[in-house]
């Protein structure tokens, strides 16, 4: 966390073992999502503190999205697939493989319920439950 006038580094949340790809708020803006390139997703707290890790893909995860209900969090990643989990407990909901390729984009549609998947083969696939 920065100061965005002066710059200064106020909190830095630190756990992953490789790369982050991506970071969320969750919907009710008071924890922090992120998944990276060791496999997981992770809560934090605002303050920093890790809360939960969340193991299931077996290659690197690249985008997260959160359903309308804001308990459903959705992660893609290298491995083609797409996990549903629940974002308070971490248990895994589902997995369903939805590419031929790996997920680079994740897009959550509330009005309609539909989840927008999109690959490094080019292809946009519509999810729906």
């Amino acid at each position: 966390m920065r100061n965005w006038k002066s710059g200064e580094l106020l909190r830095s949340w630190q756990g992953h073992k490789r790369r982050v790809a991506d970071v969320q708020f969750s919907p009710d803006q008071n924890l922090i999502f992120s998944c990276g390139y060791d496999s997981t997703l992770r809560s934090w707290t605002l303050d920093g503190e890790l809360v939960r890790t969340f193991s299931g893909h077996n290659q690197e995860v690249t985008d997260l999205a959160f359903a309308d209900d804001g308990q459903t969090l959705m992660s893609g990643g290298r491995d083609r697939s797409i996990k549903f989990w629940d974002a308070g407990t971490g248990e895994l909901q589902r997995s369903i493989v939805a590419q031929t390729a790996e997920i680079k984009d994740l897009l959550y549609h509330s009005d309609r319920d539909q989840l927008l998947s999109a690959s490094v083969d080019g292809t946009i696939r519509i999810i729906v439950d």
